[in-house]
């Protein structure tokens, strides 16, 4: 089937009570910039948008597929039966969901996954402005938070599969943070293809531990 352009979501997402079917969502505002165009972090398998919920008010992220995948469900309901069992700090909150936002190019209904939101910089510039500014004790702390993240993935038998700088976000109080979970792989998944090829040199960040 075909897959709805970027733009399709986009134009939706100007109205959310049209575009979602959970009241909760429905009820939310979608960050704008101060265009007025609603803020968007695109990646080459997916799109984020900065939701706020109406009710307490909490930013969470609305990620949206580009393409299509019969297996992304499964792989996320796999993935989050995993972490339920098994708790890891440098990962967040997330829900699976299909059937949950509607395409202003067909009116079909499809896929979208809500996460918690992450405030803080990526590992790229938060360690290109330490280095500019000198920072290295700054630094040091950041590596030893590396260390202590990859040792916690290998703990838990999870690989993150696409380790990035844009996808490690390092917070206000110097804790980094995972995002993107296309190519996480939890021990149920060992053996299954992989939904997406991480960019050279960033699929694991450690030896493969899932035997």
């Amino acid at each position: 089937m075909s897959w709805p352009l970027p733009s399709d979501f986009s134009s939706i997402l100007q109205n959310p009570e049209v575009a979602f079917g959970d009241p909760r969502l429905q009820a939310c505002q979608v960050e704008q910039d101060a265009a007025g165009h609603l803020r968007t972090w695109a990646g080459v398998f997916a799109m984020v948008y900065r939701g706020l919920d109406a009710g307490d008010q909490r930013p969470f992220a609305l990620r949206l597929f580009n393409t299509e995948s019969p297996e992304r469900g499964e792989r996320y309901q796999r993935i989050a039966a995993y972490l339920q069992e098994h708790k890891v700090n440098c990962l967040v909150d997330f829900e699976y969901r299909d059937k949950a936002i509607c395409s202003s190019g067909d009116g079909q209904w499809y896929p979208l996954l809500i996460m918690d939101w992450v405030d803080g910089a990526s590992l790229f510039d938060y360690v290109r402005a330490r280095c500019l500014a000198g920072k290295a004790p700054s630094l040091a702390k950041a590596a030893r938070h590396w260390s202590t993240l990859v040792q916690e993935l290998a703990d838990a038998q999870i690989a993150h599969g696409d380790l990035e700088p844009a996808n490690v976000l390092v917070t206000r109080t110097g804790r980094l943070k995972l995002v993107d979970y296309d190519g996480l792989c939890v021990p149920s998944l060992v053996g299954r293809r992989n939904l997406e090829i991480a960019k050279c040199n960033y699929e694991c960040g450690f030896p493969p531990v899932l035997l």
